[in-house]
């Protein structure tokens, strides 16, 4: 019994020191030593849990503005990434993309013709990824602004350029003609501010009735000009001449209505050879002391061999000169259409505009499909008692 009690001893003494010794050697090889002055704790180098989602699948959809090339090219940046988007038919483009979660940076989308020379529009915003594996964002054509990109500096983008056939690198305002005047109005032979206003006096009422002669053919034709105007300003102007077989009449209706001047009317002249009619209206509103503006409408037709029609709009800001009763025109738009069934004249389009920092009046003639454009220093009123000018009458002293 002494002898085992012995054994059992033994065994637990070597035991224990056995466990002491793993225990030092452990702690010397796992464990930086410590001086009695270091009370700094051990530190170990952080590892990514495999397991853990920081990043997530981006399919971005992309839809631009319509316009067909072989050459076109869509560019999205997104922080440091940089990719080119794969077409996926007609104006549809897409790209998937591998980023961080929750990260923001700026979308930018670049849509452009001659693989990235010419920018045509472009999309950009904010954009910040989710928590999710994956998700999708879609642009549409309609976020995309084209307006910016414009080359040549000419007004009109670089989309709209190439779509209309133009050369977006080139200021084709450069290329055209510059003429003296461009007349409107000048197939209708109306004119309110030479035929009616300038008829009047500054006294109110007005009445005045001139018959006098003019000559026609082989013998004198007496003549009809009676104007009628109330005390308020309104009334009416008749011109008529009679020859037999030729009539001549003009008649207008003046409105006053405050803040603007009207007149609505007709003018006809019928012959033996044909039949002339016109129908017309205009008003000139008081915009402020020193501004006008000037609307027309007149729509005519001829009757006789063959068969002509012609309608005439016109919207002008004119410019009161000072000490006269007067408007320069300085800005505004009008067109006139012109058809003919007389297959020596050719159907006309024209159209002008001006804005009030132009230089000149921009006109474009299509005549018979064949374009002409140019520019005109002045705007002539056609038969206009200053129509060398181009001026209307624009201050009333009714208003």
């Amino acid at each position: 019994m002494s002898r085992f009690h012995n054994i059992t001893t033994q065994a637990a003494a070597l035991l224990i020191t056995s466990i002491m010794l793993v225990a030092g050697c452990s702690s010397s090889s796992d464990s930086p030593a410590l001086s009695e002055d270091d009370n700094s704790e051990p530190t170990t180098d952080a590892v990514p849990d495999p397991f853990v989602q920081n990043r997530t699948q981006v399919d971005f959809g992309i839809t631009v503005p319509a316009y067909q090339s072989d050459a076109l090219q869509v560019q999205l940046t997104w922080g440091e990434t940089n990719v080119t988007a794969g077409w996926v038919g007609d104006e549809l483009w897409s790209v998937s993309l591998d980023l961080p979660i929750n990260t923001e940076n700026t979308l930018s989308i670049i849509f452009s013709d001659s693989n990235g020379d010419i920018v045509l529009a472009s999309f950009e915003q904010v954009y910040r990824t989710g928590s999710n594996a994956g998700d999708a964002f879609n642009i549409g054509a309609a976020q995309f602004n084209s307006e910016q990109w414009d080359a040549d500096d000419d007004g009109t983008s670089n989309l709209d350029e190439l779509i209309a056939g133009t050369d977006p690198t080139l200021d084709e305002n450069s290329l055209l003609e510059i003429v003296d005047f461009h007349t409107i109005n000048s197939r209708s032979g109306i004119s309110v501010t030479q035929y009616f206003e300038s008829r009047l006096t500054d006294e109110r009422p007005f009445f005045e009735d001139i018959v006098r002669e003019i000559d026609f053919t082989i013998a004198p034709v007496p003549v009809n000009d009676t104007v009628d105007i109330d005390a308020d300003g309104n009334g009416t102007h008749t011109y008529a001449w009679d020859a037999s077989s030729t009539y001549f009449t003009r008649t207008g209706t003046r409105t006053n209505s405050l803040d603007s001047i009207s007149w609505v009317g007709v003018q006809t002249n019928f012959n033996s050879i044909s039949f002339i009619d016109n129908e017309f209206t205009n008003t000139v509103t008081i915009v402020d002391e020193s501004t006008r503006e000037y609307r027309e409408e007149i729509v005519g037709t001829l009757i006789g061999d063959y068969v002509k029609d012609w309608t005439t709009n016109t919207n002008l800001i004119g410019k009161l000169i000072e000490g006269t009763s007067m408007c320069e025109p300085v800005s505004g738009m009008g067109s006139a259409t012109f058809n003919s069934s007389n297959s020596q004249e050719a159907d006309t389009v024209v159209t002008f505009s001006k804005a009030i920092d132009d230089q000149y009046w921009r006109v474009e003639e299509v005549a018979n499909g064949v374009t002409r454009e140019f520019f005109a220093r002045n705007l002539r009123m056609s038969f206009s008692r200053d129509s060398e000018n181009g001026l209307f009458i624009c201050e009333f002293v009714d208003i």
